[in-house]
């Protein structure tokens, strides 16, 4: 059987992004590392659950950070050069799609739990996890697709276009909910609290804001860049820094209850987002 030769038309465009978002992918990894440990030298009295989601969380971005790492060293060492290897989807499929889409289900459950802490309102954190189980099921999908096809040249032209625009839009849907309802709610808590919680819950309320629509953006720019540049490997960028963004955001949310003495907030610190009174400070 002859095989066709992979023609090329522009190294630059398929290389260059791969290797960008390579090199962001460990920047993030290291800003996660950084928020890792200031939570655990400022919270060693979080329940359980928020120590496991933590643990978890970080335990899959080590994973998805070696398997990308494996396909870079695949395309920019052992197959440098070679059309074919670069056609090749290898482990993309897996640390691009698949474990985007667990780490983003883990935050987005994280987040439900937290609006049913704050509100009380169990079908609002249950509409969160049906939207979030909903992208989940569309990223696996997805991935299976992406692995079955195997080539990186007719992804465009496959049933993965069609699958990558469902669970692009249901993953924006989920962040939307998401920000909708902690918007809303810390809204809600910051008129019933003392003033002493008003600081903290302001920022939690702005952070908030900015980092879920930070991951739909980012999100559905992966998808625009696929449909826009399908021949270029641009969509990476986005789609290979999207997991990061969701972990960094979900130690943000925790590690917005620190303290710092000394600083400008001269009010001591409290949030429900503790099982204990967050007053804390980093050593």
């Amino acid at each position: 059987m002859v095989i066709s030769p992979v023609i090329v038309a522009n190294w630059t465009l398929l290389t260059g992004p791969l290797l960008i978002s390579h090199l962001l992918n460990w920047g993030l990894f290291g800003a996660l590392t950084v928020q890792v440990y200031v939570y655990y030298q400022a919270f060693p009295s979080d329940n359980v659950k928020c120590k496991s989601v933590v643990v978890f969380t970080y335990a899959l971005e080590v994973i998805q950070l070696m398997l990308a790492t494996s396909d870079a060293f695949r395309l920019f060492a052992r197959g440098w050069g070679d059309p074919m290897a670069l056609d090749d989807v290898g482990l993309y499929w897996l640390s691009l799609v698949i474990m985007t889409t667990l780490i983003s289900f883990v935050c987005q459950s994280f987040y439900a739990w937290r609006i049913l802490a704050l509100s009380g309102n169990s079908w609002m954190a249950m509409t969160v996890c049906l939207t979030s189980v909903m992208q989940t099921g569309c990223g696996v999908y997805d991935g299976a697709m992406v692995r079955a096809v195997g080539h990186a040249s007719e992804l465009s032209t496959s049933i993965v276009f069609r699958a990558s625009i469902i669970w692009s839009a249901s993953s924006a849907l989920c962040n939307l909910v998401i920000t909708a309802s902690m918007v809303y709610y810390l809204l809600r808590a910051r008129k019933m609290t003392f003033r002493s919680t008003t600081s903290i819950l302001t920022r939690l309320l702005i952070f908030t804001l900015e980092t879920s629509i930070l991951c739909a953006v980012v999100s559905v720019a992966a998808l625009v860049c696929f449909i826009v540049s399908p021949a270029t490997s641009l969509y990476t960028v986005p789609l290979m820094i999207l997991s990061k963004l969701y972990s960094n955001s979900l130690l943000g949310v925790l590690n917005t209850r620190v303290k710092i003495i000394g600083g400008r907030d001269k009010f001591t610190t409290t949030s429900r987002f503790s099982s204990h009174e967050a007053d804390s400070s980093l050593n």
